[in-house]
């Protein structure tokens, strides 16, 4: 099974939480699956420790608390930053290279582009290429805030900080693609899809990821609408220079990638992690605004805070509703059952919305992942004739016209209200 693994499993980023985990594995002679969970947590509130120190540059007080309480407690984000994926560490290196490139901007010098650079070269290799759009974005904003972008361009601290930001991304591609092939192939290129964004699939997709962000565990799409509007209503409040100057660079380095990789934002809801800091920001914004506002009226200023303490709150609930839903251990134990039923296969295709990574570690198989999105088919680079299983998690998964076209006259191995697990090589 080992070697199947190997031809298998190409990741398309650096395997840092993963290694950190074996690290611990190793150290206390077990495997516990809170280690990596604590890690990535971990990394999300260091990522709050830099939006605090951004945000005092943005806004006062008030919106620094309401900033960083809803950067911690906004329901997705809480839950996904216990998740086994690069996500909530990409972000805090970006808030933390964001941080640095803003204290360079206050005071230049060689040591703080160095040290900037240095940070947004880690936030750009963690999900190879995606920070890269939010460092130079911000890199860039600031300069032309100050007036000295054309400077920064001549003296040369421009290019050379754009080439530190993407040079471990790139030496982690060439390395990983071309000389060992540990990389998957997709890593490279073949990511961006730009042409995507002239369909209307694209844009409906986008707009389905970012509102299920925005609003999950709730399903209704006007508290994402809310949410973006007060956003927006920060980045035109927010003060000259550097608070605007950020905002703003934050949103179009958000924009530039979302749409650069449009086959990726339009499918996976947390390919806008991102904009759960740069909300926080503006909204802090528009707390610390209306606060000011409300100086003569004692009354005001306090139905405010208890208004914005009580939406914290109810997040916080939200989130702490999502981390604790008892239906985890029940999906455990159908990865688990369904592994036993397979005899933990090494040529599976997986169906399911958490992808292929949950089945393959509590059911100690490895398979092929098949997302739903533009495709009605099988993918093409899944080659069928080399499974032995599809397996069905979700069963509302059955009624994408791909699948269930797929699975017609395939033999069910086993089925129950929450998966079907097909045999690939027996028919009925």
């Amino acid at each position: 099974m080992l070697a199947e693994v190997d031809t298998v499993l190409e990741p398309f980023e650096p395997p840092v939480l993963e290694l950190a985990a074996a690290g611990f594995y190793r150290v206390i002679d077990d495997e516990r699956i809170w280690i990596p969970r604590l890690l990535s947590s971990l990394a999300w509130l260091a990522g709050g420790v830099f939006l605090a120190l951004i945000a005092r540059r943005v806004t006062g007080n008030v919106g620094l608390l309401t900033a960083v309480a809803l950067y911690l407690v906004w329901p997705y984000a809480a839950w996904h930053s216990r998740k086994f994926m690069p996500d909530a560490l990409m972000v805090a290196c970006v808030l933390g290279a964001v941080y640095l490139i803003v204290r360079y901007r206050e005071h230049p010098s060689r040591q703080r582009l160095l040290a900037a650079g240095g940070a947004a070269a880690v936030a750009t290799a963690i999900k190879p290429g995606v920070g890269f759009f939010f460092v130079v974005a911000v890199f860039v904003g600031l300069a032309l805030s100050h007036g000295q972008l054309r400077q920064e361009a001549r003296s040369g601290r421009f290019p050379l900080f754009v080439a530190i930001s993407a040079s471990l991304a790139l030496l982690y591609v060439v390395i990983g693609r071309y000389a060992t092939g540990f990389v998957n192939p997709d890593a490279t290129t073949s990511r961006l899809t730009p042409d995507l964004v002239f369909t209307a699939g694209f844009w409906r997709g986008w707009w389905e990821m970012v509102s299920f962000l925005l609003r999950n565990p709730q399903r209704q799409e006007l508290l994402a609408v809310v949410a973006l509007a007060v956003g927006a209503l920060g980045l035109a409040l927010a003060g000259r220079g550097t608070p605007r100057a950020l905002l703003w660079s934050l949103t179009a380095g958000y924009v530039v990638f979302a749409l650069a990789v449009a086959s990726y934002t339009a499918t996976h809801p947390y390919y806008a992690l991102p904009l759960i800091p740069i909300l926080s920001l503006a909204i802090g914004v528009v707390v610390e605004r209306a606060y000011g506002a409300l100086s003569h009226h004692r009354v005001a200023r306090i139905a405010l805070l208890v208004g914005v303490a009580a939406i914290v709150a109810g997040a916080g609930q939200k989130a702490h509703a999502l981390i604790t839903t008892p239906s985890e251990p029940e999906r455990i134990a159908d990865y688990r059952r369904i592994g036993e039923l397979t005899n933990n296969t090494t040529r599976a295709i997986v169906v399911d919305p958490r992808l292929a990574h949950p089945i393959m570690y509590w059911g100690w198989i490895v398979g092929e992942e098949w997302e739903l999105d533009y495709n009605d088919d099988l993918p093409p680079w899944i080659d069928a004739a080399e499974k032995d299983y599809l397996i069905v998690v979700g069963n509302d998964q059955l009624e994408h016209p791909g699948v269930r076209a797929f699975a017609d006259g395939r033999t069910v191995v086993a089925e129950t209200d929450r998966y079907t697990v097909y045999s690939l090589t027996r028919s009925t």
